[in-house]
């Protein structure tokens, strides 16, 4: 009986993942009881989005990165110069396995790159990912300036 008690305690904390919002919610409360009300060196509270999950960009002092709605990095860390909006990553990450998702990343932004394929046509986008101009074959996707 024991054995069932705690298998179910470990089935249902494995299928529950606390929301952006949970874990925001929770670390501020941390820090209103904590000695000096500061986070802990290397610790930040998370961007969420109105729906409770995780922005797509996290930064703290050391950088910033792409996360997925569950707050999973999409690429390492990092220092970057310009803007990243990690949605390239993002939707490449949520439709990884999908018949004809293909998603040009940059993966030091996880940023749209200008030049985007589809099946057998290529075009440019702009850093959200809406095509900009005609598509052409890909064969002539070299032709496209992006």
């Amino acid at each position: 009986m024991k054995v069932l008690a705690v298998m179910f305690i470990v089935g249902f904390a494995a299928a529950y993942a606390e929301t952006c919002q949970e874990k925001k919610d929770r670390m501020l409360a941390e820090v209103k009881r904590g000695p000096n009300g500061m986070l802990p060196m290397g610790f930040h509270t998370p961007t969420c989005l109105k729906d409770g999950s995780y922005a797509p960009v996290q930064c703290m002092e050391a950088g910033c990165s792409c996360v997925s709605a569950e707050g999973v990095d999409l690429i390492p860390w990092r220092r970057v110069n310009g803007e990243m909006n990690c949605l390239c990553i993002r939707i490449k990450h949520e439709t990884a396995g999908l018949m004809g998702a293909e998603h040009n990343c940059d993966p030091q932004t996880g940023n749209y790159l200008p030049r985007q394929c589809k099946g057998s046509m290529c075009y440019c986008v702009d850093p959200r990912g809406k095509q900009l101009g005609d598509a052409v074959p890909r064969q002539d996707s070299n032709m496209l300036d992006c």
